[in-house]
């Protein structure tokens, strides 16, 4: 269900709803999303290590279905898959946390971890196949 709050301003009443998945996905600039296969919905629901592909196998609550809901309506079918799949999610935090590692590693070179790739003239003489 969506939330709704009513506020008074300046002796006007507006009501303040919460927005689905898909009306924040209508918000943004359609441009940023050109060449990207990720939705908005992969975007929110990665702070739980999720994508709306993964909450959907776990689920059976369809992509499409998410994205017509608000946050707080899909919030307790996330704690619910993380309640009944706490391995998964273990395992997903693990793999995020190595992938940013990685990510850091590569970024800030490797630190002499690898050498340096040779020039493209450097001879190579007495390297055999």
């Amino acid at each position: 269900m969506r939330k709704i709050k009513t506020i008074n301003v300046d002796g006007r009443e507006i009501f303040v709803k919460e927005l689905t998945v898909l009306e924040i996905d209508r918000l943004f600039d359609d441009a940023a999303k050109v060449n990207s296969t990720r939705s908005i919905l992969d975007d929110m629901l990665d702070q739980h290590d999720l994508t709306g592909d993964m909450l959907e196998f776990l689920s059976g609550v369809t992509v499409a279905e998410l994205k017509e809901m608000t946050p707080s309506t899909y919030l307790p079918i996330v704690q619910a898959a993380k309640e009944v799949n706490p391995d998964f999610f273990i395992m997903t935090q693990m793999l995020k946390n190595r992938s940013e590692r990685l990510e850091r590693m590569f970024a800030a070179g490797s630190g002499g971890m690898f050498p340096p790739s040779l020039p493209p003239d450097t001879s190579t003489s007495g390297i055999t196949d």
